[in-house]
């Protein structure tokens, strides 16, 4: 979380930036991020996609009938 931190700072992309916090992957969830992602900071749409790349779907709930 630090290195992240200190390199939007370096690169001037921490003006008005509120990181809250981060998370560490593990190794399954970490081979599913698309190269494309790393190295960057996500827009809200890069998010979204990328928790339901690596995020497991939840059950469909079967109304009672």
């Amino acid at each position: 979380m630090v290195t992240a931190r200190l390199k939007a700072a370096l690169a001037g992309l921490d003006v008005g930036l509120d990181i809250a916090n981060g998370n560490e992957l593990d190794e399954a969830s970490t081979a599913q991020i698309p190269a494309e992602m790393l190295g960057r900071l996500l827009d809200d749409r890069d998010l979204r996609r990328l928790q339901r790349t690596i995020m497991p779907k939840k059950p469909r709930r079967v109304g009672k009938r």
